[in-house]
């Protein structure tokens, strides 16, 4: 919502994927350029696309994503094309239950 314009959606899917969970995210912001895309999940990095209500970007955000998601084993992504949306996923293995020692 942060780089959206007022007034248009963002559609939230969540899905099962053979043992995963998957879950996108795409809105209809600017989207990103290639040269974004590059630097998308890196520490205190401050893209292009500015936030659509003043709101302050530390660049820190997707970063903490990555880390967190890729400490459960799983993979975060981006699909972007310049003026046309972006769409953000999450894959992490379902949850199986405890386990027996």
């Amino acid at each position: 919502m942060k780089y959206s314009p007022p007034g248009t959606q963002i559609e939230v899917r969540v899905r099962d994927e053979n043992g995963w969970v998957r879950c996108d995210v795409q809105d209809q912001g600017p989207g990103l350029s290639q040269q974004d895309q590059a630097k998308l999940f890196q520490e205190g990095v401050r893209l292009t696309p500015q936030p659509t209500g003043g709101e302050p970007s530390t660049g820190y955000g997707l970063a903490v994503v990555k880390q967190l998601i890729e400490k459960m084993g799983g993979k975060v992504s981006c699909e972007s094309l310049y003026g046309q949306g972006s769409c953000f996923s999450i894959l992490v293995p379902q949850y199986a239950g405890p386990t027996d020692s």
